[in-house]
């Protein structure tokens, strides 16, 4: 219903904001998928347009709140992600040198080994453009330690310096 009720308030304001596609989405989402879809959204970092970083889906950090296998395949099949589920993560490419990400209101500059053309994994989920639309609006909350596990991914792979040597941004 807070869906709903935010895509219809955004369209009556400015019409067309939202694909007919979303809206024909969100119409066939039940309660159950809703929540599932505003706990995925409790992992999503702003890196372009934002995604959710879910990079092994039975980790403990994601089973523990409801994310698995299973509700990956729920949401890919109502058409809000794409959910990668053989070997490989989706990439961002063509990075410059350093970019700023976030996770809610927390900040880290990641600074990459090249100039330019620099790639990162962002895992095994990507939405689609009616979960871009919906993950916008759907008032979730950070993740307990979610911060923290995907800080300590980059810090192993060079791209921010160990938490606690530096404060991130």
């Amino acid at each position: 219903q807070q869906l709903w009720s935010k895509v219809l308030a955004n369209e009556a304001n400015a019409p067309g904001m939202y694909s007919r596609r979303t809206v024909n989405i969100l119409a066939d989402l039940d309660k159950s998928d809703a929540e599932l879809f505003v706990q995925l959204c409790g992992f999503c970092w702003v890196i372009g347009n934002g995604a959710p970083l879910i990079f092994d889906a039975q980790a403990d950090i994601y089973t523990r709140n409801g994310i698995n296998f299973n509700s990956l395949i729920q949401l890919e099949s109502l058409g809000l992600i794409q959910f990668q589920t053989g070997p490989g993560q989706f990439t961002l490419l063509k990075l410059p040198k350093k970019i700023t990400v976030s996770y809610f209101e927390r900040q880290v500059e990641l600074v990459f080994p090249a100039d330019y053309e620099n790639t990162i994994e962002v895992g095994e989920v990507l939405f689609t453009r009616a979960g871009q639309e919906l993950s916008r609006i759907c008032s979730s909350k950070p993740v307990d330690g979610f911060f923290e596990y995907v800080y300590d991914r980059w810090a192993s792979q060079s791209l921010v310096p160990k938490l606690g040597s530096v404060t991130p941004v």
